[in-house]
């Protein structure tokens, strides 16, 4: 059986959550909220957030936070 870390558990958690409509277009992120309904620290969850960024999955706005992209 193959280990995933925890940012990369997180990530597919959000993915599949913005994909399939649970989190929808325009929603902000907050890094506290995510990482206390998902039961892990901050940092995992702020790894997965860059990474969907990276993906174009999710917006950074400087002084607000991440927010998912509007398609």
């Amino acid at each position: 059986m193959e280990r995933i870390s925890l940012s990369e558990w997180v990530y597919f958690r959000l993915k599949k959550a913005i994909e399939g409509g649970a989190i929808k277009p325009g929603t902000r992120l907050m890094e506290v909220h995510l990482a206390r309904k998902l039961g892990v620290s901050r940092t995992p969850v702020r790894e997965a957030l860059l990474r969907l960024v990276s993906e174009g999955c999710v917006n950074w706005v400087t002084f607000s936070g991440f927010y998912v992209r509007e398609r």
